[in-house]
């Protein structure tokens, strides 16, 4: 996407959330957490008897934990209309102003 592109949709962006006072923004780390994996590998890993199995799990970890480390900065934004409070005539109307392109 063009550079020219991007700043067009983001002023459009910017334009329909000045009007709503109902957004909100909830940014959230689009990562998977690997801990409770990496807590099984660990557990295995210091019960199993067997070199070769053992120094494979140790593989394991290292590559979860290059995974962890490369989504690390990952992040989704989303957006949120909260509608208690609204009545059900009001509802309509501020969801078609979210849907205009």
């Amino acid at each position: 996407m063009s550079e020219a592109s991007l700043s067009t949709k983001v002023y459009s962006l910017m334009s329909v959330l000045k009007g709503l006072t109902e957004i909100e923004i909830l940014c959230v780390n689009s990562r998977e957490s690997f801990e409770e994996n990496k807590n099984h590998i660990k557990a295995l890993s210091q019960k199993e008897e067997n070199p070769a199995v053992k120094k494979l799990l140790e593989k394991d970890m290292t590559h979860l934990d290059q995974i962890q480390v490369l989504t690390a900065t990952a992040r989704e934004f989303l957006l949120i209309v909260r509608i208690r409070g609204m009545k059900d005539k009001e509802i309509f109307p501020t969801s078609t102003v979210l849907k205009r392109p």
